[in-house]
């Protein structure tokens, strides 16, 4: 990890020499080293333009002469930038928000935000998000991308059944024990494992999605099945497209697949696409949810956060994005709105779900807030089939946690 943070390229962009040298001294302590710097919105895009798309994070002042931080966002999503960004100020916390959400809303990918004068550990927190392409291989991916897979090859994919399904355990945060696990889906290859980011778009785009959740469905089953006969009973949560909702038969396709297993399913919906539209999937959403399925709504804090989807859709469960987590301890403010969201949600009756729970302090912060369950590389990565059971075992053994 100290490799990924020294090759990690961050440019800070103040136009305050004093504050440049100060945040390139905290940065060092921290481990990140390779570090470059503007005075100015415009030096800031020159550097960008010369060494794309070599810079990863940038952190930006927004109270800048002549160009501004929040018109540098402006032409920081006019060149699709696509690594992190950290907001500076010395204006109230309110205005740092605000200006959060905008970058957000302009579809760039915030880190979070932080006062001047810097505090060293709120950095690294902002800076513990970032997983650096270089760190996003794990020695098993490869380097596809959605332009070099073709249609033809993932139905092949699908109609042979090469796809595979991983499981990422859910812990109970005060019992401390795996009462679940959330499906993910891995295509493998001979260069490595392609990852679901490259091909679910594609799944989509091309009406294959159906089709691959039902047969990864299948042979997840038969994991869940072979589980429990060992003794290790975990609800199963999978991905369910928005698209797949818009077919009348999808709950009957469903069931046929679970039908006689002893399965507590729950299926999650991403907040995003849920608040686009919502009359044709109510109808099976609610369909569902009378066969005893679980609803979940995955990824919440990321699409608009419509608080009336708690109280008027039948689901029972919320997730909450790591960006939500991540916020909260930077920020009193984030962490009251998180607090607040969890004791509405509890309200609702929802059991709530904290994800991408990565570091311990994520996890002292979830459980005193009082969140029912946690999935995260700080318990456990996702896994293929055969190593869950002698996951749950031996996680058995390490009870109970230690905050």
């Amino acid at each position: 990890m100290e490799y990924i943070k020294a090759i990690t390229p961050i440019l800070i962009v103040d136009d305050d020499e004093f504050i440049l040298k100060c945040v390139t001294t905290t940065l060092a302590n921290l481990g990140f080293v390779d570090v470059h710097y503007a005075i100015s919105a415009g030096v800031a895009l020159e550097i960008l333009d010369r060494n794309k798309p070599l810079i990863e994070i940038i952190m930006l002042d927004l109270n800048m002469p002549g160009v501004d931080g929040i018109e540098l966002l402006r032409e920081l999503t006019n060149r699709q930038f696509s690594g992190g960004i950290i907001l500076i100020s010395g204006e109230d916390e309110r205005t740092l928000s605000l200006a959060e959400s905008l970058a957000r809303a302009r579809q760039l990918r915030v880190l979070g935000s932080l006062s001047k004068p810097l505090d060293a550990k709120k950095l690294r927190v902002l800076l513990d998000q970032w997983h650096s392409p270089k760190t996003n291989n794990h020695n098993t991916s490869n380097k596809a991308s959605a332009d070099n897979i073709t249609e033809a090859q993932l139905r092949l994919a699908i109609e042979s059944q090469v796809l595979e399904p991983w499981f990422q355990p859910k812990i109970d945060i005060q019992t401390g024990q795996a009462v679940g696990a959330e499906m993910l889906a891995r295509w493998p290859t001979q260069q490595g494992y392609i990852y679901p980011s490259v091909f679910i778009p594609l799944a989509e785009s091309s009406g294959l999605v159906d089709d691959m959740t039902f047969m990864l469905l299948r042979k997840a089953v038969q994991w869940v099945n072979r589980w429990q006969r060992a003794g290790v009973n975990f609800n199963l949560a999978i991905n369910v497209s928005m698209d797949s909702l818009y077919d009348l038969t999808f709950p009957e396709k469903l069931l046929e697949i679970i039908a006689g297993s002893d399965i507590g399913l729950i299926i999650e919906v991403t907040e995003s696409r849920l608040m686009k539209e919502l009359v044709a999937p109510l109808d099976n959403l609610l369909r569902l949810r009378l066969k005893k399925i679980g609803l979940s709504i995955d990824d919440f804090g990321t699409g608009g956060s419509n608080l009336a989807q708690l109280r008027d859709l039948p689901f029972t469960e919320l997730k909450l994005d790591l960006s939500f987590i991540q916020r909260a301890l930077a920020s009193p403010r984030d962490q009251s709105i998180l607090e607040h969201t969890i004791e509405l949600a509890k309200n609702f009756k929802l059991t709530t779900v904290a994800e991408g729970v990565e570091q311990k302090e994520h996890w002292d912060l979830v459980k005193s807030i009082g969140c029912d369950m946690a999935q995260g590389f700080f318990l456990a990565r996702p896994m293929p089939g055969e190593k869950v059971e002698q996951w749950a075992k031996t996680w058995r053994l390490q009870q109970p946690i230690t905050p």
